[in-house]
């Protein structure tokens, strides 16, 4: 069994071992376009290096060293440094204009990453605020309090805490013109259970986990349970994510039996009156 680090590892392998393999598909493929290259890991370079050959392939890579954050999967931003090196005659074109954040925003950035000079924008934006927060709960619940300002109160609760003062929502806003932003799907469980207290309606948009979704979550439960048999919380989780799905009952079970009259072995199929 393979995870997706040994399908680059062993695709690599197989590169190396047959050049002809490699010549093959550097042909098939002319033109390579990697996006987000600080986040490349050193065997899809290597990959790429036995793809893009000096005679007959092009390869045109885009990045920003300053969003590498996925070293803890074994990315190295070093790689975005040495392309150069390790693509010679390439040409490095800089983007040194943002259309997306305001200028205040940017001037921010590059003060808390030490840039001498942010990059340029029109828009010249609203101040950042800054909130220190200790704990995730915390933080959900500042967020509550911001958008209940905002707002100009929920409940009475609101006003009779001191949270909401009776001047506040003069911007007459509603809860659909509030959007909350965060990195981490998992920062989102916090902030829905503080929404759900205070009775704050909202839609939470993007996909849910990979290992959350059928059927992938009874396979991943399937697995642990099969490398480690004698753990009790894999089996445990296993038999749950059987039950929910519905697969564990035995009419489930059943319906995977082959049905009656289906031949095994070498058995020509028998033939039968319909059409199609």
């Amino acid at each position: 069994m393979l995870d997706l680090d040994d399908l680059e590892v062993e695709t690599l392998r197989l590169l190396l071992n047959y050049p002809e393999v490699s010549l093959t598909y550097s042909k098939r493929f002319p033109w390579v376009f990697v996006d987000e290259y600080q986040d490349t890991n050193h065997v899809q370079v290597e990959l790429l290096k036995t793809l893009v050959h000096a005679d007959s392939g092009i390869i045109c890579a885009i990045g920003d060293p300053d969003q590498a954050i996925y070293g803890f999967r074994g990315a190295d931003v070093k790689n975005f440094h040495r392309f150069k090196d390790d693509f010679p005659g390439t040409r490095e074109i800089a983007l040194t204009r943002n259309y997306r954040s305001s200028k205040i925003i940017l001037e921010a950035s590059a003060a808390i990453m030490g840039k001498e000079k942010p990059l340029q924008c029109e828009s010249p934006g609203k101040p950042v605020s800054l909130a220190h927060c200790r704990t995730e709960p915390e933080e959900a619940e500042m967020i509550v309090e911001q958008v209940e300002r905002l707002i100009g109160g929920t409940t009475y609760f609101s006003l009779d805490s001191g949270r909401v003062a009776s001047h506040e929502g003069e911007l007459s806003l509603g809860f659909g013109d509030i959007g909350v932003l965060f990195r981490l799907n998992a920062q989102g469980e916090a902030l829905e259970e503080a929404l759900d207290r205070s009775g704050i309606p909202f839609v939470r948009s993007g996909q849910a986990p990979l290992i959350n979704r059928y059927p992938v979550n009874i396979l991943w439960r399937f697995f642990q349970t099969l490398q480690s048999p004698d753990n009790p919380y894999y089996s445990q989780r296993y038999q749950a994510v059987l039950a929910v799905t519905g697969l564990g009952t035995k009419a489930a079970i059943e319906g995977f039996q082959a049905p009656t009259g289906i031949r095994g072995g070498n058995s020509p199929p028998q033939a039968t009156g319909s059409r199609f």
